[in-house]
Parts: C-alpha cells; structure tokens; sequence
C-alpha cells in the first residue's frame, strides 16, 4: 500500500492535478482565498499568491 508522500511524489513528477500548474496553489490556500472572495473567478495563481500573501 502506497503512503500519501509517495502518491503525492508520483503526482508530482507526472505533473497532474495542482502540479500540471506551472506555479502551484496548495488546497487550503485555495481554498481560504476563494472564501475570502466570495465567489470572485480570480485569473491565475500569481493573483492568488498575491492576495493571499501580500495583503
């Protein structure tokens, strides 16, 4: 049975899911700043990095 690190490192190399973005936005980040915006289609993850970090 594969461990989660394991899985997540073969994701990782595939590049597939949040990895196949070339600047990757981690799920709870996401997730916190999609709460924040209430909705708000924002239009790339240096945007999200932004609001997230720098405000």
């Amino acid at each position: 049975m594969l461990v989660v690190a394991e899985l997540q490192r073969r994701a990782q190399r595939s590049g597939l899911g949040l990895w196949a973005d070339p600047d990757p936005v981690t799920p709870w980040v996401y997730r916190k700043i999609k709460r924040r915006q209430s909705g708000d289609v924002l239009r790339s993850t240096r945007r999200l990095h932004y609001l997230y970090f720098e405000q």
